[in-house]
């Protein structure tokens, strides 16, 4: 199938990252690709625990509402309409900002290594 859709819902999620977020896979393995896929959700007040991906790096999309990209060399404003790039071994934490749920999608893939 050469295009695959899979669009957003919140029956899907469950809590992820030791409870600090909500959140689904979005292709199924039989989509055949080669990067992980996941949607995100940040409902107000929650954030998501500080980690630190060793041999991945992660494009940040957000979809819907805001949230804060907490790392060591600043705190940036994740807002729709940007994409940001977290290289792999950055510690990272990420924080829901306002009153509406931060919407998110994650794609995630190994580096090679070196």
């Amino acid at each position: 199938m050469p295009v695959v859709c899979v669009p957003f819902s919140y029956d899907r999620l469950h809590a992820a990252h030791n409870d600090s977020i909500l959140a689904c896979g979005i292709l199924p393995p039989d989509a055949g690709c080669p990067l992980g896929t996941h949607f995100g959700v940040l409902r107000p007040g929650m954030a998501q625990e500080p980690t630190t991906d060793r041999g991945v790096s992660k494009l940040y999309i957000p979809l819907s509402g805001e949230a804060d990209l907490i790392t060591p060399e600043g705190t940036f404003r994740l807002q729709q309409g940007s994409v940001y790039l977290i290289r792999e071994g950055t510690f990272h934490e990420v924080r829901q900002v306002g009153d509406s749920d931060f919407v998110n999608v994650c794609i995630s893939w190994k580096e090679p290594a070196s």
